[in-house]
């Protein structure tokens, strides 16, 4: 009488990649923010080599930390289209990785991201007090309270979009937030 075959199969549970830290997400979010804002065809070309360079970095990062960006055509190619770019930083909440990082971590890290993500604003021919200024102002605020940072982080920037006239102040109030902000990140 044959012996019958035994097959033994294991289940090996493969870890999951480790919840990104938050500060992380700040630096995938601000990498992401620049490589997008500054390789708009709107801008100045000096400014799109840094860029590029960002965007690889953000790349990067988003590959280590075990996050997906989305496919999209402002992460291709040299340069982005203005009105693309500006739609692809307003996702939001509804930005696909903002969205996996509430998964991973939880919906003030995903805030933080979106924070991140519009940290460049300042850098887009935005007259301070205009309703366009004002409802970047808005989505800045939102983004900020919801990630747990203090408004000194990123008040300034939200304040010079509302009620400034100095686009350098809102400028200088840019990178006072990407600055503090990666700063006040507590882990």
């Amino acid at each position: 009488m044959p012996i019958p075959a035994v097959v033994l199969t294991l289940a090996v549970a493969v870890p999951a990649a480790p919840a990104p830290s938050r500060s992380q997400v700040w630096e995938l979010a601000v990498s992401l923010s620049a490589g997008v804002v500054y390789r708009m065809d709107s801008m100045p070309e000096r400014l799109r080599q840094p860029g590029a360079e960002s965007l690889q970095h953000a790349k990067e990062l988003a590959a280590q930390m075990g996050v997906a960006l989305p496919d999209s055509p402002v992460l291709r190619g040299p340069v982005a289209d203005t009105m693309a770019a500006v739609e692809y930083i307003h996702l939001g909440s509804k930005h696909p990785t903002a969205q996996l990082i509430a998964q991973k971590r939880d919906a003030s890290a995903s805030a933080l991201f979106e924070l991140g993500l519009l940290s460049h604003v300042a850098m887009m021919s935005l007259k301070p007090s205009s309703d366009v200024a004002k409802a970047e102002a808005e989505l800045l605020e939102n983004a900020g309270k919801a990630s747990g940072l203090p408004r000194a982080t990123w008040g300034g920037l939200v304040d010079a979009l509302r009620g400034g006239t100095d686009p350098v102040a809102a400028k200088k109030a840019m990178i006072t937030l990407i600055t503090a902000g990666g700063e006040a990140i507590k882990d």
